[in-house]
């Protein structure tokens, strides 16, 4: 028994690190850092804005509502509100950033 739940936990922790919000805002940075961006800061801030913080915000905000069940959206049937938050958001970062 104790196996078992020890490997939800890593489960769960590897979930947790490994969030799409989270690898965006890292990849972004690096490719910002990569590049040198001569702005590179302003850019670091609107990608993490748009990309991590916001869908973070609005991920807790629906967990708040009852509109989701639990951070992963695992009921099939609710996952589209997340996801059509967060495109709506990756769209106006992507508007931003033009």
């Amino acid at each position: 028994m104790g196996a078992i739940l020890n490997r939800k936990k890593i489960a769960s922790g590897v979930s947790a690190a490994l969030n799409a919000p989270l690898i965006a805002m890292i990849t972004f940075i690096a490719i910002i850092l990569y590049l040198g961006a001569p702005n590179g800061l302003i850019l670091i801030g609107v990608t993490s804005i748009f990309a991590c913080i916001l869908p973070l915000i609005m991920v807790g905000a629906l967990l708040k509502l009852d509109l989701i069940d639990d951070y992963y959206a695992a009921e099939k049937d609710t996952r589209y509100i997340p996801f059509l938050w967060t495109d709506l958001f990756y769209l106006a970062g992507t508007m931003t950033l033009f």
